[in-house]
Formats: structure tokens, C-alpha cells, sequence
């Protein structure tokens, strides 16, 4: 917590922006994803279940994002199931046009992780490194710390560091694509994950998202959890 305050008074004097743009406050805008797949033969059965929320609002130079995430997947062959829940919060301030400094705070609880679950608190700066009509490209760079609780043994507190690509490219006036990448290093493990998505506008508010989610956990049980969804999007 004090490492927290700590970023937080270090990055005040720099959300002061040093450029001076008009900035339209549009309100909260979003979506909301709920995905089914179901996949049965003679040798099992595979079905998944998926639901994500993403809402974002910004105040002149000061932008909140939050998500929250859930996945329920059970493979016959396999005989077990996979749960895992992620929920985040991101606060960033522009510094100019394409420069900005944030601070995230993240949860997560897997049921394939070696932890119960884990938290980050980070700080960083990232940078709009393409935009334009069709291409935006946006790299971050953080640091903080991790709190992660095992399923055997003791409680962690560690450094973290963590990196990030998010690419958004707009194929036509109804389908976008987007690719993220990110990765997080600690003391105690290395996650890093990819979100490939595909998106078609159906309606003015509805549209249909096919993604393939991949998490990669580094840890004393190396674990690999990989998701393909299809799934109806609400916007707003």
C-alpha cells in the first residue's frame, strides 16, 4: 500500500498536461460480451462459458478504464474444469497527444494458477505509437508490485514489471480486428497473455465478437490455457 501512495505522489506532477486540446467529455461508453460454446462427439464433450464488461469514460485529460472478466470451461477427456475471473482498473493521465502516464490495479483468480490469486499495483507510461483512420498501436511500459497468495505455503509480496502492445486495425464501417499483448514478470512467476478478436457490427448497439484467448503462467507448474469464444457484444 505505501508502495502505491508512493507512484500515485510521484505521477502528480506529471498529469498536468503540456499541450492544450479541447477535450469532449462523451460520458461512459462500452460493451458488454456473453459467449457459449458447446462441442460434443464419441470421444467427450468440451463447453465453455464467457462473459466480459468493459467501461471507459474520459475527463479532459484524466481517463478511467475498468473490465471485469469470467470464464467456465469443462473438458471431458480432460475431466476437470477451469475457472478464472479477472478484474482491473486503470487510471491514466495525458501528458500530450500521444504520451501518457497510468496507474492499474488488477485481480485475478484462476483455478489452473500455482495461487489462490494474485494483485497488482502498477505504475507506467505508455505512448500512442501509430494513429490514424484505420491503425492505432499503443505500447506501455509499468512497474509496481504483486501480492500473491499460493495454494501451498506462504503469502507473497515481490516487484512486478509489466509490458503491453494493443493493436486495433478498422477493416470496414462494421468490422474491426484487434490484437493484445501483454506480459507480466515477478519474483515467483511470468504470465504473459495474447487476445486475438475479430468484431462485426450487427446493429447499432449489437454485434458479434470471435476471439482466441491464450494465458501462459511461468511458475514452479508451468500451466498453458488457451479459449476460443464466440460471442454476442452489447455497446453502449
Amino acid at each position: 500500500m505505501k508502495l502505491r501512495v508512493l507512484c500515485v505522489v510521484a505521477l502528480l506532477p506529471l498529469t498536468l498536461p503540456a499541450y492544450a486540446e479541447e477535450v469532449v467529455d462523451k460520458g461512459w461508453t462500452g460493451r458488454a460480451d456473453l459467449g457459449y460454446f458447446s462441442q460434443s462427439g464419441s470421444d467427450g464433450g468440451k463447453e465453455s462459458l464467457t462473459a466480459k464488461a468493459e467501461a471507459k469514460r474520459t475527463w479532459g485529460y484524466y481517463t478511467l478504464e475498468n473490465q471485469a472478466q469470467a470464464v467456465s470451461s469443462s473438458d471431458d477427456n480432460a475431466n476437470s474444469g477451469t475457472e478464472r475471473y479477472l478484474v482491473s482498473s486503470k487510471q491514466s493521465f495525458k501528458l500530450d497527444k500521444s504520451d501518457y502516464v497510468f496507474l492499474k490495479e488488477q485481480w485475478e483468480k484462476d483455478s489452473t494458477s500455482d495461487f489462490r490469486y494474485q494483485m497488482n499495483f502498477t505504475g507506467g507510461y505508455g505512448r500512442e505509437l501509430i494513429k490514424n483512420d484505420e491503425h492505432t498501436l499503443v505500447g506501455e511500459l509499468g512497474v509496481g508490485v504483486r501480492y500473491s497468495k499460493r495454494r501451498v505455503g506462504d503469502s507473497e509480496t515481490s516487484p512486478v514489471g509489466t509490458g503491453a502492445l494493443d493493436y486495433k486495425y478498422v477493416i470496414s464501417k462494421t468490422v474491426n480486428f484487434h490484437q493484445r499483448l501483454g506480459v507480466e514478470g515477478g519474483t515467483e512467476s511470468i504470465i504473459a497473455r495474447s487476445l486475438t478478436e475479430l468484431r462485426v457490427q450487427l446493429r447499432d448497439e449489437l454485434g458479434l465478437a470471435i476471439g482466441y484467448d491464450v494465458k501462459r503462467e511461468f511458475s514452479d507448474n508451468n500451466q498453458r490455457l488457451s479459449l476460443t469464444t464466440v460471442s454476442l457484444s452489447y455497446g453502449f
